[in-house]
């Protein structure tokens, strides 16, 4: 099993320790804007200094399109924690993590990449798996239908944006940036906007205590999945 396949099982391991974060946050009444506000606060010192032991902090223009993604990141993330107050995490959690699909797509429209009848299978399979857990959700939690409806739109709407942002990633990365880089410049960025969302909301940047105990535990988990 080459590098890239080992990185990529433990990003999708984090990732899905984040997810368990995020619904407990949700769960616990914690503001979708309050909560990537305290992750952000912990995830943009932990990746510089990440990136300054490593050597790896580089300055380069291509390193903006981290910054690019930055901003879709926090539209997804945002969408994806406010589907889970009504939602089940099993089924949102497995929807949101289909926008690899849509990073396929744009990469195989835009920068040209062979679309091979091994991804397309690989796909198909994917969507499939998402359309049982979907049914299989709808089975184990009875939520009304607006609500159902709506937690639907929300994680469909985080998933088109993580999907873009993760393409942005790859542009960056093929323009020669380095990844720990990319993840500075997105951090840069997104933490200052998950702030100032909380401030014009609150006209202060301030959040409950228990919520920097759940955006610490999501930004360790995050620094290893983007890394």
């Amino acid at each position: 099993m080459g590098h890239p396949v080992v990185y990529a099982i433990c990003a999708m391991v984090c990732y899905g320790l984040s997810d368990f974060i995020y619904k407990q946050a949700a769960s616990a009444g914690i503001r979708a804007d309050h909560f990537l506000m305290a992750q952000g606060w912990f995830f943009c010192p932990l990746v510089i200094l990440y990136a300054l032991a490593t050597h790896t902090l580089v300055l380069d223009p291509a390193a903006l399109w981290g910054s690019l993604a930055g901003v879709f990141i926090f539209i997804g993330f945002h969408y994806f924690i406010r589907s889970l107050i009504t939602g089940s995490v099993s089924t949102n959690s497995s929807i949101f993590r289909m926008n690899f699909i849509v990073t396929v797509i744009l990469v195989v429209i835009l920068l040209g990449e062979p679309l091979t009848a091994s991804k397309i299978a690989g796909l198909a399979l994917s969507l499939l798996a998402a359309w049982l857990l979907l049914g299989a959700g709808d089975n184990a939690e009875r939520t009304s239908n607006e609500a159902g409806r709506r937690s639907l739109a929300q994680v469909v709407i985080a998933t088109l944006a993580f999907g873009t942002s993760n393409f942005f990633h790859t542009v960056g990365l093929r323009h020669g940036a380095v990844p720990e880089t990319l993840a500075v410049a997105q951090a840069a960025l997104f933490m200052p906007i998950a702030t100032v969302v909380v401030y014009f909301t609150d006209r202060t940047p301030r959040a409950p205590p228990v919520t920097f105990r759940y955006g610490a535990a999501a930004a360790i988990m995050l620094l290893g999945a983007t890394i």
